[in-house]
């Protein structure tokens, strides 16, 4: 990978960790915010509820901002950007559209076969 292309996926890296950020700090807030509200006589338990998959997509959220941050150092080492099975560069577009990955696809498939 070049520099200019490994300086790409940095810059791309960084726009989706402050995305996240942003998107974690703003439902910081808005949490407080409800928690501050007293809640409606007609509101109901339900099985799975919308605070419930709110709660999952920011866990989401935070476990693929904890990863982005990962592999950026990652990328900025020796080894950044090869595949930790075989060794072999991992192509950029495949690490543009997955930035989170550290395997190329042929051995991201074999994993999932397993």
């Amino acid at each position: 990978m070049h520099d200019k292309e490994k300086q790409a996926l940095l810059d791309s890296i960084d726009k989706r960790i402050a995305r996240l950020n942003i998107i974690l700090q703003t439902d910081a807030g808005n949490a407080v915010a409800k928690n501050n509200q007293e809640p409606e006589q007609s509101e109901k338990p339900h099985a799975i509820g919308e605070a419930d998959v709110e709660g999952a997509l920011l866990e989401i959220a935070r476990q693929e901002l904890a990863q982005l941050k990962i592999n950026k150092e990652w990328l900025k080492r020796e080894d950044g950007g090869l595949c930790v099975h075989c060794d072999e560069y991992i192509p950029l577009q495949r690490l543009m559209a997955v930035p989170t990955t550290r395997s190329c696809v042929k051995c991201a498939e074999n994993e999932n076969k397993r």
